[in-house]
């Protein structure tokens, strides 16, 4: 029974399963047989992934619950606290003051600093319709509608970023405010996560004019500007509410990218497939910003028209006409430019006719040399202090951005008086000296008060066209010195090692005639030998050299840069053209001079010319001390002999352009070859300063009405008026000094022999030291009976002659006793512009190396054929001129032969 319901059971099941009949015939088809191999492999792989992905599903849904937790507290703990930002808190570029202290104790605001020199913020109702709609049209054009962060720009700016596009972008206005007032720009994901939570939250908190105003006065608009009422005024010479269409979408196209968008930028070179400067690239982006605002409705048609066919013209600073002036009247709401209240000194209001309240005009770009270097000069120390020792623009531009920002107080060194009258002379073209090149002749001056050793004044150049940190040739010009680095590097460290004294004589000759003769001197002569004194007087370039090689080149290198801070001399200017005449491998700097002859002025102590004294942050802390570190690097001997050199350089020397008269002057000129550079660096009791002239392009100077040093004249104009009714102060003591009279043959004691010389008296009165006095007198001079007429010694003949004939004189006259060697050498520069008297025949008393007489023919070796005389005797009154004047006159006497004694 059981295995008969067995069997009914499977023949059940068997029944249940089998197949109908259609499904057989179909599975046994060759095409359904087809379509089953290929399906069955690709089912099987995706019931795979489906159970792959409910377990992948599974597992997020758990872990989920998990991280939830670690999410949580990582949101709570690093990015909500951080998310937060109060605008307020943040307020752009606390600015930093520049002061200057007048001798009275005056403390005046010479310049107020932001952030990249000059930020001056707007209120909303001050910026144009059109600045703002243009901002939102190429930066952010669903600003109006997100709620901080823009969400479809931010995936594109992630999709670009997957897929390596160069355009990334993505921020929307409000996050780049974040920013520009936070500084964190850092690109991390926790970075990014927070400011999407606090752009979210500044729109929360703040309504949309709120964060369009503060992002406008945020944004870094190139030229030191950051906001756009300094960027209308640097670009456009203009108030902000005065912009066109045009105007506000070029201002716009800079802040995506401030030194490519410059339209004042002069760099060429390919930019969108064409060779463009920076007014041609900001045009390219100015249409695209118009375009945009003309596709979203901002401008109409006609509107966009203007604006493209608008030709943008580019000023740096509003000019008192267009600076924006609102009316004092009681309820008069007018405002407009200075132009519109009529003309200076009528002004009214056109509306009320109320005269209008005129305060300082702040949105005038303040453009000082002095403030300049000054705050180069506190970005450095700074630089310094934080470890840096080298120095680029790119640090520089960084440590001025935080000087800017940081709400520093800043005490200059500037003394207004004397600033105003360099100003007077420097920003006046006409008080410039005129020449006869199509440039315009410039000038660089650095004034010092030599009471405290600081820079008081300056001027980097001439005219009113100074630009914000442009070309300071006071403080960044390296330029050929020419004679008046002589005093530094040549006669004050030779009076310094005690190798020369004003007295002593150095050869004026050439140093070898390698090419020519050289040195050559500014008047191409020469004068066998000259004082120390003569060669400063008179700026003797072959003296200079002469004396350079007695006291060597490295010493004297040495002392002009270790000693006179002039730093930029390098060592290839270890040699006689750099040193003695001025002809440095890159040159000098206006304010290293300056500073370098003020240790004249203060008794040999050197002091680093400074433009600041301290510098405080917003605390009232101080930053940096500048005190001067000084040191004494002259003797008071050196002192007396330099300026007792360099007065009469002034007095009556090559420096008397520079005299006034009232007040003692000492100084040193300096011309470099072919007149392309012309100096003054000089002194009185009270102040220093240098002066350089020359072309920016250099050319000979050729000046006007005469030939002048221009320099001197220009130091005159400046320093004359502010010693006006100071009295005298005397530049050297010479209570301690003689007046010694000095053989320019020797450098001894002159003696009458010297007095008497034929070439005319070889004597020269200067003041010394007694213990500089020389030693002993004049042993080459001889002194004989001279013939006038016959232009030699005279021989007894001539004094016969002189019994008869009164106009034969005899005179006692000085020979010079000269050996082979010494005569040698006066004719090799003969023709280099020896002066004639030097090869004079007659004053010669020829001897050799132990000072015996010697067979004298003379420089042309023809003369005293006869005779063995060491010198040139009288060739007209000879034996036989007398025997005949003795026919003549019946008179057959005749005088014994004999040759008159060296005397």
């Amino acid at each position: 029974m059981a295995n008969k319901n067995n069997k009914e059971k499977k023949s059940f099941w068997q029944t249940l399963t089998q197949k109908p009949e259609f499904l057989q015939k179909v599975e046994n088809n060759k095409a359904f047989k087809t379509i089953k191999a290929i399906w069955s492999p690709l089912f099987a792989a995706v019931k795979i992934a489906i159970g792959a992905v409910s377990t992948v599903l599974l597992i997020v849904i758990v872990c989920g619950f998990v991280f939830a937790g670690i999410l949580g507290e990582y949101m709570e703990t690093d990015i909500l606290p951080n998310a937060s930002v109060v605008l307020d808190d943040y307020e752009m570029d606390a600015p930093s003051y520049v002061y200057s202290v007048s001798s009275n104790g005056e403390i005046k605001v010479e310049q107020e600093l932001y952030a990249s020199t000059d930020w001056k913020k707007a209120t909303y109702d001050e910026i144009p319709a059109a600045l703002v709609h243009a901002a939102v049209a190429i930066e952010d054009k669903r600003f109006y509608e997100h709620q901080g962060v823009d969400w479809v720009t931010t995936i594109k700016a992630f999709a670009n970023m997957f897929f390596g596009s160069e355009t990334v972008g993505g921020s929307s206005i409000t996050q780049q405010l974040i920013k520009n007032k936070t500084g964190k720009d850092s690109v991390t994901v926790q970075r990014k996560v927070q400011e999407f939570f606090s752009a979210t939250l500044v729109e929360k908190h703040n309504d949309k004019k709120v964060i369009i105003e503060e992002y406008l006065n945020s944004i870094y608009m190139g030229q030191g500007c950051r906001g756009v009422k300094s960027a209308a005024a640097a670009y456009f010479g203009k108030e902000l509410q005065m912009l066109t269409v045009a105007e506000c979408a070029s201002l716009i196209s800079i802040t995506n990218n401030p030194s490519l968008f410059d339209p004042y930028s002069e760099d060429v070179f390919t930019y969108e497939g064409q060779e463009r400067n920076g007014k041609e690239r900001n045009r390219y982006r100015q249409m695209l910003v118009l375009g945009e605002m003309l596709s979203q409705g901002y401008i109409t048609q006609e509107q966009y028209d203007e604006a493209v066919a608008q030709e943008l013209v580019l000023k740096s600073g509003i000019s008192e006409e267009n600076t924006w002036t609102v009316c004092a009247g009681d309820g008069c709401d007018y405002a407009g430019i200075r132009s519109t209240y009529g003309e200076s000194g009528a002004l009214k209001c056109p509306k009320c006719g109320t005269a209008p309240k005129i305060t300082e005009d702040n949105s005038q770009e303040v453009y000082s040399y002095f403030v300049d270097a000054a705050l180069k000069d506190v970005a450095r120390d700074l630089a310094r202090r934080d470890g840096i020792t080298e120095w680029n623009q790119t640090i520089w531009e960084d440590y001025l951005d935080k000087i800017n920002r940081g709400g520093y107080h800043i005490y200059l060194t500037l003394d207004q008086k004397v600033q105003a009258q360099v100003d007077k002379i420097y920003k006046n073209l006409d008080e410039i000296p005129k020449t006869r090149s199509a440039q315009q002749l410039q000038s660089a001056i650095v004034v010092i008060d030599n009471k405290i050793g600081d820079i008081v004044a300056m001027a980097g150049g001439v005219g009113n066209d100074k630009v914000h940190f442009g070309l300071n040739r006071a403080t960044q010009s390296d330029l050929q010195s020419g004679s008046s680095i002589k005093p530094l590097t040549v006669y004050a460290p030779g009076f310094e090692q005690g190798t020369i004294s004003p007295a002593s004589v150095i050869k004026d000759l050439p140093m070898n005639y390698d090419d020519g003769a050289w040195p050559r001197n500014d008047n191409r002569e020469y004068n066998y030998t000259r004082s120390i004194f003569t060669g400063v007087v008179r700026s003797v370039n072959a003296v200079a050299a002469n004396t350079l090689n007695k006291i060597g080149a490295e010493y004297g290198f040495e002392f002009a840069r270790d000693k006179f801070g002039i730093s930029t001399l390098v060592d290839q200017d270890m040699q006689f053209s750099s040193l003695a005449l001025g002809a440095q491998h890159y040159g000098v700097r206006v304010r290293d001079m300056s500073s370098a002859f003020a240790t004249f002025a203060n008794n040999g102590v050197y002091r680093e010319g400074r433009t600041y004294t301290k510098v405080y942050n917003s605390k009232g802390e101080v930053v940096l001390d500048n005190t001067q570190e000084t040191r004494e690097i002259l003797s008071e001997k050196t002192v007396n002999y330099m300026n007792y050199c360099l007065v009469n350089a002034v007095s009556g020397g090559t420096g008397s352009g520079a005299d006034f008269y009232d007040v003692d002057v000492a100084g040193k000129t300096g011309s470099t070859s072919s007149f392309r550079d012309r100096w003054f660096c000089g002194f009185t009791g009270y102040y220093t300063a240098a002066v350089w002239c020359g072309y920016d392009t250099p050319e000979t100077i050729n000046t006007t009405g005469g030939s002048y040093n221009p320099a001197a004249r220009l130091w005159k104009k400046v320093m004359e008026p502010i010693h006006d009714g100071f009295e005298n102060i005397r530049l050297y003591d010479t209570s301690k000094m003689t007046t010694v009279s000095i053989c320019l043959d020797t450098g001894k004691h002159a003696t009458e022999a010297c007095k008497t010389d034929v070439r005319g008296s070889r004597v020269e009165s200067v003041r010394v030291y007694p213990e500089d006095s020389p030693s002993g007198s004049c042993n080459k001079h001889v002194q004989l009976d001279f013939c006038t007429v016959g232009e030699g010694v005279a021989t007894e003949y001539c004094k016969e002659f002189a019994k008869v004939d009164s106009n034969v004189k005899i005179e006692k006259k000085g020979l010079l006793k000269l050996t082979k060697n010494e005569m040698q050498e006066i004719l090799n520069a003969k023709n280099y512009g020896l002066v004639k008297s030097y090869t004079l025949e007659n004053y010669v008393y020829l001897v050799d190396g132990n000072g015996k007489d010697g067979d004298y023919k003379g420089f042309s070796g023809k003369i005293n054929a006869n005779t063995t005389a060491p010198y040139k005797t009288c060739k007209r009154h000879t034996k036989e001129a007398w025997e005949e004047y003795q026919v003549q006159h019946s008179q057959p006497t005749t005088p014994e032969e004999t040759q008159p004694a060296a005397g």
